[in-house]
């Protein structure tokens, strides 16, 4: 499948933005990932970084991207999974998949199973968000115990516009727009998120490289799926062919304003504090004289 990888010359290792004709095909994504690691300062030269692979295109993509961008960055890589056990014998099939690629790239694979549809029955979350939450907690608490300093997982430009379009839909202010951040916390690195999804699937077809498909993302029954595979579509094909792009940057303005009214507000905040005996207090006149914008 990939036994290959490891033999690509330094050569191919050349990441040119403007990539001669006679180069590799699949070189424009690995491009792709360094500018935007370096844009968002993502990582510092030896950096252990533990990458979630579900053993889906995206996280395969980032995964064979880092492997080929690590002898640069000066990274060491550990691969992480978690089993959810939600569909049964492809899950495992999944995890035995990631099992190969680790062990054909040489790099350490470490893994867990988590019951999310047992554990999860008497929470008021819904299936998705269990397993969410159950894979951050896997990835945070392996991170720390291999003192792994990021976590790379594998959100696409994708998954940027339709978070934006989920949380539009749903009501939202300037943080919710802001969506998924490249970089969460200091810890949590996105590499993917200014590449699209076809750009992946072309990327792993050059590569000659296979996926898993997760069942689930067929199924029309949660929201995401429908924007996904129904309301994207169709506002490319009638309103803006460039949507995905256009709702990723839309994302990075929301975000650029979020940052400012931070900074601003907790300026305004720490002038105004004043502490008493019983905890904190600001002074209502004084607050209400700020903008709009900074009260809230």
């Amino acid at each position: 499948m990939i036994e290959d990888l490891c033999a690509r010359s330094e050569a191919d290792m050349e990441m040119n933005a403007t990539a001669r004709p006679d180069r590799p095909k699949y070189l424009f994504l690995e491009n792709l990932v360094l500018k935007t690691i370096r844009k968002h300062a993502m990582v510092e030269p030896g950096e252990q970084v533990l990458v979630a692979v579900s053993g889906g295109a995206d996280s395969t993509a980032l995964l064979l991207c880092l492997h080929r961008l690590a002898p640069r960055l000066r990274l060491k890589l550990t691969v992480a999974h978690l089993n959810h056990r939600i569909r049964g014998a492809e899950a495992d099939a999944d995890e035995e998949f990631v099992r190969k690629i680790s062990s054909d790239l040489g790099l350490p694979f470490v893994c867990e199973a988590a019951d999310v549809k047992l554990n999860g029955a008497s929470r008021r979350q819904n299936l998705e968000e269990r397993a969410r939450k159950a894979r951050y907690e896997f990835l945070r608490r392996t991170a720390a115990r291999l003192g792994a300093q990021k976590i790379a997982v594998g959100h696409t430009l994708n998954d940027q516009a339709e978070t934006v379009i989920l949380r539009l839909l749903r009501g939202s202010g300037v943080e919710g727009l802001s969506a998924i951040h490249p970089v969460l916390k200091g810890q949590i690195i996105r590499p993917l998120l200014e590449s699209s999804r076809k750009d992946i699937l072309r990327y792993l077809e050059a590569k000659g490289v296979t996926h898993r498909e997760d069942s689930s993302n067929r199924d029309l029954r949660f929201r995401r799926n429908r924007v996904r595979h129904e309301l994207i579509p169709y506002l490319e094909d009638c309103f803006n062919p460039r949507l995905l792009e256009t709702l990723g940057r839309e994302a990075a303005l929301a975000r650029e304003v979020l940052d400012y009214l931070k900074a601003h507000s907790l300026r305004e905040y720490s002038a105004l504090l004043r502490r008493q005996p019983e905890g904190i207090s600001l002074p209502a006149d004084a607050v209400l004289k700020l903008d709009v914008a900074l009260q809230k």
